[in-house]
């Protein structure tokens, strides 16, 4: 927290899920601010030292985080920092929602398009305004999407640049975004993940430098708990 409040990066966040312990309790605490946005799980869990992992099918959790009311189209940023991630063979989400199947207003990161692709949403009209736009590696570790200061989405892998921004053109969901999966129009869940979570922030936009600064403090947090990759 220190480093990251010297760098200037803990003020921009508004929900950051650490994920320590190895109970559901434990695990649903928002470090930000523990009174705010609290998970609620649902479906399988399976909650350890090293992090959370819904079981692809069923679990999800509710965060009570709704980007239309707490985002903003030209600033905000979603990281979630995954292990164990290889081609999955289907389109799941570390965290998400969605207004409907067009991916309309999504709002989110995961792995799409038959799980080959790490992609994110801040305020799209469909799912093809996905970024980054070209094609990009399924790794394990740190991802991020980020609007800072216009609607040119930017995403990033491990701290680093991955391909060129999109520009999306929507607007934000009004319904609230779940950790596990898309929260689709506050009527479904789809695109459950099946991997270990081990860290998720949501937030306002991040610089390039401010990825950086984010990744670095969070690699050097999981690496303490002896759960880096």
């Amino acid at each position: 927290i220190s480093e990251l409040t010297s760098n200037g990066v803990y003020e921009k966040l508004d929900v950051m899920y650490p994920m320590v312990g190895d109970t559901a309790l434990e695990h649903s605490y928002n470090l930000i601010n523990p009174d705010n946005n609290q998970m609620t799980f649902f479906g399988g869990w399976t909650h350890s030292s090293t992090g959370s992992i819904p079981n692809g099918t069923t679990g999800y959790a509710e965060t009570s985080y709704i980007p239309s009311v707490s985002s903003s189209l030209t600033s905000a940023h979603l990281s979630s920092y995954q292990r164990q991630v290889s081609d999955i063979g289907d389109s799941r989400a570390t965290i998400g929602v969605d207004d409907d199947t067009n991916v309309l207003n999504g709002f989110g990161l995961g792995l799409f398009v038959t799980g080959t692709k790490q992609v994110g949403f801040i305020g799209c009209t469909n799912g093809l305004e996905y970024a980054p736009p070209e094609a990009s590696p399924v790794v394990n570790g740190f991802t991020s999407i980020s609007v800072n200061g216009n609607r040119a989405a930017q995403h990033y892998v491990n701290g680093a640049t991955n391909g060129s921004t999109s520009t999306q053109t929507g607007a934000l969901s009004a319904n609230q975004l779940y950790v596990g999966a898309t929260n689709r129009g506050g009527i479904s869940t789809v695109n459950y993940f099946n991997k270990e979570l081990a860290m998720i922030t949501v937030g306002s936009g991040l610089s390039a430098t401010d990825v950086t600064n984010l990744y670095n403090s969070i690699q050097t947090f999981q690496t303490t708990l002896s759960r880096n990759v």
